[in-house]
This record gives structure tokens, sequence and C-alpha cells, in this order.
């Protein structure tokens, strides 16, 4: 009996050049001779269809395809192997051929410029000699390489306390912002906390890098979007934005300084960026004060060099400004009040120091002996009479030895309490409306079982000989709930996850293990408790996708297998000083480049009755064929080709999608 021998195996092809497919006019075939040399009827870098036909190459279109040429389909992009600028063969999605077999699935997935995540906590209701602390926890490439087993997390703590003088001449002000600032600062390791001259022995020093920046929240937080550029005929790409000139803050104009390419002033180069948040951070201080916090700014991009970077701005001046060299105001892509958009809560807020919850109403009876035998006492429907000997009467209560022991029946009567049949009668029922407890001496307080005004209405009354009522027997005392609208938290901070930076250089890299950064906050000191507070995630995080640092990465670990891929399994090194690959080697195969986004297409393809390992065997074939997000024309195309495919094949499965969406995302 035969085995059968299964196996899978992955391809990835890359086009570049925004070329159509080859042109199939006039039938041309592939390639042809001239003398010892093959002339390709394709350019390096672009897609071409073509079947055999009696031992000869013909080029189709995708549109013209038929049933019976699908089963004889080659897939390819042409290669140029000598860096002479010139096909010299054809590097195909299957292995040489998708001939024999049909796509059994397809997928369009699209390249996304990922996007850092932001969290907000709001609160309110601080109060002075209370400790609050939070905890930052991060989750990101570094803590899954450090832990990948029980996915652990970074964490980071901010804490302070809220010192309020008590002498005569002291400014005993305190408010939620004072915490606000100084949580931020703690977070963001600002804080030089010292016992005497000496730094906290725990605190781990000034300046240590963060993976995320705080900042206290402001009511305006515009947002500016800066999209790179690639200056003509530079072997760098993404170098650089429109030329950003300055800020206005308060009316003040503050130019930057270094902000300009020196090779081209109409230019801000992209790693200038970051230079002009740490200057719009330090004019904020000039203009309000050195520990005002009056505002923050802070850059965030996504892996790839090519796209666009934000800049985040949060301050409590309105008319915050930034201008272009030609002294025109920037617009921001979005500009909200973080309290009115994210900071709202319920008007059920669980703070009781606040003036936000609604009151019961109470009443007091004050004994001064015990009472007589058939005395009674009547809270609003319900009458109770005391007896010397106590018979099963509904409402009756036993006469205690003191009038201490009688207010201990009575609250066991109202409440339904321990006692039934000696302390009241079994028959007895709970009351509707009032509950009671065994007040300050020999007092009952009786309180209305429904908080607000309403329970203002109710009655006591008694007919007891050593007894009184307060209020000469009208409950007191209950309010209604301040408001019922939703409420403004008063106070925040933002938490801004930073980037992971990917560099752009000549060797492959090794993929992380995630290419995102997950924050969270965790308040969990005393000062806290029993105040509200809420935690935000004002934009998620989204991860980067199809950047060409990955595409590169897949390229590279393609098989050196086939036409187009006549390269070692390894990495052959050449030269004395600089140790570059030679020609042959494996890093010499890859055509991805680091800097660029693309659109992957993906084709499932089943082979049967290959011939494995002197078996017969089974081949899945994972074939992947990535193209430029910006490279319209080969998008256009190789969608083209695929509605076709699929037309010819309706049972192919369509995993999510069958097109690319080239907006980067973000605010591309």
């Amino acid at each position: 009996m035969t085995s059968t021998l299964k196996k899978d195996t992955q391809k990835h092809l890359v086009t570049y050049g925004d070329y159509g497919f080859a042109s199939a006019t006039g039938n041309p075939p592939l390639f042809v001779k001239a003398g010892k040399k093959l002339v390709y009827n394709v350019s390096p870098g672009q897609l071409v269809l073509y079947v055999i036909e009696s031992g000869v190459t013909r080029i189709v279109a995708p549109a013209a395809l038929d049933a019976s040429e699908i089963y004889k389909l080659y897939v390819g992009v042409g290669i140029d192997e000598t860096g002479a600028g010139r096909t010299t063969a054809v590097r195909h999605l299957g292995i040489e051929h998708i001939a024999g077999c049909m796509p059994r699935a397809y997928q369009a997935s699209s390249p996304r410029c990922g996007a850092p995540q932001v969290v907000d906590f709001y609160f309110e209701c601080t109060k002075c000699d209370e400790t609050y602390s939070v905890m930052v926890k991060v989750d990101d490439n570094q803590t899954r390489s450090f832990s990948p087993w029980n996915a652990s997390m970074s964490q980071f703590v901010g804490s302070i306390v809220t010192s309020c003088s008590s002498c005569d001449d002291c400014d005993t002000e305190h408010n939620c912002r004072e915490v606000a600032c100084k949580l931020a600062d703690s977070l963001n390791a600002e804080l030089d906390l010292r016992v005497g001259d000496r730094l906290y022995p725990d605190w781990s020093g000034k300046g240590l890098p963060r993976p995320y920046f705080a900042t206290r929240l402001h009511a305006n937080s515009p947002t500016y979007c800066f999209s790179p550029q690639t200056v003509a005929d530079s072997c760098t790409s993404c170098t650089y934005v429109a030329a950003v000139e300055g800020v206005k803050i308060r009316d003040t104009r503050y130019p930057f300084v270094g902000n300009l390419n020196p090779a081209d002033t109409t230019q801000t180069l992209t790693s200038q960026l970051d230079f002009m948040a740490e200057q719009i951070n330090e004019f904020f201080k000039t203009e309000y004060g050195e520990f005002a916090h009056a505002g923050s700014a802070y850059t965030t991009g996504s892996y790839s060099d090519c796209c666009s970077i934000q800049l985040h701005v949060n301050t409590c001046d309105a008319s915050f400004t930034l201008y272009d060299a030609d002294d025109a105001t920037i617009a921001p892509i979005s500009n909200d009040n973080p309290f009115t958009t994210y900071g709202t809560t319920a008007a059920t807020a669980s703070c009781v120091d606040c003036d936000d919850l609604s009151v019961a109403a109470t009443s007091t009876l004050t004994l001064t002996d015990i009472p007589t035998n058939g005395d009674t006492l009547t809270i609003g429907a319900r009458t109770y009479t005391f007896e010397d000997v106590l018979t099963n009467v509904n409402g009756n209560i036993k006469i205690g030895a003191t009038a201490a022991a009688t207010v201990t029946n009575i609250v066991s009567a109202i409440n339904l309490g321990s006692g039934s049949g000696t302390r009241y009668a079994a028959a007895t029922v709970l009351h509707p409306t009032v509950s009671a407890v065994d007040g300050t001496g020999t007092t009952v307080v009786f309180t209305a079982k429904t908080a607000g005004t309403g329970g203002n209405a109710l009655v006591a009354t008694e007919s007891m000989s050593n007894a009184t009522i307060s209020g000469a027997g009208t409950f007191a005392g209950g309010v209604a709930a301040t408001s019922v609208a939703d409420t403004v938290y008063d106070c925040g901070i933002r938490i801004i996850a930073e980037r992971i930076k990917g560099d752009c250089g000549c060797y492959i890299k090794n993929p992380l293990s995630f290419y995102g950064r997950k924050i969270n906050i965790v308040p969990f000191s005393e000062g806290w408790k029993k105040k509200p507070w809420k935690v935000v995630e004002v934009q998620a995080m989204e991860l980067p996708a199809g950047f060409g640092a990955w595409i590169q990465y897949l390229e590279y670990q393609t098989l050196p297998e086939g036409k187009g891929r006549n390269y070692s399994r390894s990495n052959n090194l050449r030269g004395t000083f600089l140790s570059l690959p030679e020609g042959k080697s494996r890093a010499n195969s890859v055509t991805a480049k680091c800097d660029t986004n693309y659109c992957s297409y993906y084709l499932k393809l089943d082979v049967e009755n290959m011939k494995l390992d002197d078996k017969r065997g089974y081949l899945t074939i994972h074939g992947n064929v990535h193209i430029p997000s910006g490279d319209s024309t080969t998008v256009a195309a190789w969608e083209a080709f695929g509605t076709a495919l699929l037309a010819l094949n309706p049972s192919c499965e369509v995993i999510s999608a069958s097109t690319c969406d080239t907006n980067l995302g973000v605010c591309a």
C-alpha cells in the first residue's frame, strides 16, 4: 500500500514599479532567445500571467481567462537577479505553476499604520491629607518576550499625598487639579522624592524612560497629523514634512529652533518633530510658569517610517495655534474637550463627600420610663400596643423591665427582628415604610425606607405616659438628590502609549512577538475609596499591518527553490571590512522595501498526486502577493485578476475581503 505524504509550503511574491500585468496584446511569448540570453516580455517587479501550450509560453490577460486556462496557469513576477535593470527570471506563486489545482480560498489584507492607545483617568472629590496612587500597567513586546507564559505586565506607580497646612497664615486650599498635576509628574518620573536631603530609598531616579507619556487633562486637546514625504531622486524615503514654524500660546508667538532642514528650509525633518514637542512643553512653562501644568505636547506614530506622525497637545489655552512657514494656521485633525466628550458620569455617583445623594427623613421617640399597659404608638398607618402580658395580636409589644429593654423590643417589632413571640407578638408583620434603630440613651430612631423629600410627610404619634416624639411627630430631614442629569468630572490625567519604532536598515530582522503596546490605569490607594472615578479608553490600540519590514521577513522566509529564487539557504559574506552578503546569499533575494506599506493577497492552492520524497503526496500552497499600497495601477490589475479567478471558481472561499483598503488609517 502506497502511503500519502502531506506538505504545506509558503510562497511570497513582491511587486514594484506600479505596472499592470504584462501585456498580452498579440499573444506574445513570455521570453525569446537573443543569442545565449533570454529576453523577457515583462519588466522587473511586474506581474505576469501565462500558459504553456505545446512547449511554447503565451502571456494571457486576466480579463480574457477562461475555465480551460486556469488549470495550466502560471502566475509570477519579473525578477532582476543581476541588477542590470532587466528581467532575468520569473518568480512564481505556486510550485512553478498552479496547473492541475483550483484556488480553495482567497483573501485581501489591507495595510495599516497602527495607532497608539490613549487612556484617560477622570476623578473628583479629592481631600486633604490623603494618599492617591495609580498604577499604569504596560503590555508590549518587551514584557511578552521576558515572560511569554504568564503574560506579565510591567507596572509603573504614581503616588502623592495631599498635604494641607493648618496654621493661620498658610494657604489651606486644595483641589483635584493638584492631584492631577502631581500624579502626571510622578508617573513620568519627574518628581524628586526626598527624605530630608536624600533621595527616598526606593525611588528609582528621575528621567528614566517610560513606555508612555502622562499629562494632566485640560479642556482643549487638538491633535495634528503630519504625513512624511520623500525627496525626489533620494535613496531615503519619508524624511520630511512641510515646514512647521512655531506656536502661539495666549497670544504670544514662540518660534521653533532647529526645526528646519538645513538643506531646504521649506521642510521639517521627521526626526525634528520630537524636538518640537519638547519645545512646546518648555513654551508652556515660559508662558504660565514652571509648575503650572498649563499644557503638554507629545508625538506618536507607527512602526513604519512612512506612516503619519501625530502631535498631541492638551492645554488650558483655547487659542493655542500651530503655524507653518507661511505664517498660516495648521489645522488640527481633531480638537475636543475630554471632560465633556469622555469624562461624563451618571448622576448616581458614588462619592459620599459630595451633595449628590438623597437623604431619608427621620423621627425620634424618647422614653423617660417604661410604658403603661395599654399605651399605644402609631407610625404612619401602623399602631403598636404595649402589654405587661404579651398576647398574640399583630402589633403588640412586651413592656420590658426597663426603658432600655423596652427600646430593644420596639426596634425588634418594627424591623421584625429577633424575639418573635417574646418581645413582640408572633402575629406582627413588617412595617412597610419605616425602619428603626436603637438610638442614643433610651431613644428609638425611625427612618423612612425611601430616601428623599417624600419621607417628610410621614407622621408618628404616641399615647404613652412616659415618652415624647421629636417634631411633634412629623418626620423631617428628607432631602432629594441634587440632580438627575449626567455630571462632568472635574479633573483627570491622560496616558498616551509610546510607539514601537522600527529601524529601516540594510539587514532583515526577526519579527517582534508583539507590535503593539497596551496600557491600563488602576487606582489602588485608600484615597480613592468612596469617591467617583472613571477610566476611559479614548483611542484604541491598532496594530500595524502590511509594513515593509514584515513583508521583507516573509519574503526572506520563502525557500530558495525554483526559478527566480536561485539563492543559497544561508548568507555567505564577502569583504574584509564591510562583510556584505555575496551575490547568491539569501538576503539578496528580498525585493520588498522596509519603508513601504503593502496590500497583501492570499491564495490557498491544493495540489494532489504530486510526487513528494518518492511518495504520492498532497501539497497545500499558501501563495501570497504583496503590492505597494501606493501602486494603484498594480493593485487594480491584481484585483481584476482576483475577480476573474473567483468567477471561474465560485466554490473558492473569500476569507474576509477580496479588495484592499489603501487608506493607511490613523490620520492618513
